[in-house]
């Protein structure tokens, strides 16, 4: 955790149109992401890039738990 605290501090929250992980770990804990004055067009495509993602790793973490059960 610690570790994740030093990268959060060193990460420039003044950046604009990158996406960029969330200040507050509550949050983090939820995925979300931050972008700051994005534009349409290349915000929309790396969302959609990164949505699949997540959706792959959500649906396998699911998996996993039921599997257990």
């Amino acid at each position: 955790m610690r570790r994740i605290c030093r990268l959060l501090n060193h990460i420039d929250y003044t950046v604009l149109n990158t996406i960029l992980p969330p200040r507050s770990r509550d949050y983090a804990q939820q995925n979300f992401i931050c972008i700051l004055n994005p534009s349409l067009v290349q915000t929309l495509k790396k969302q959609r890039s990164l949505s699949k993602k997540l959706t792959h790793l959500a649906l396998a973490r699911y998996q996993r738990k039921n599997k257990a059960k």
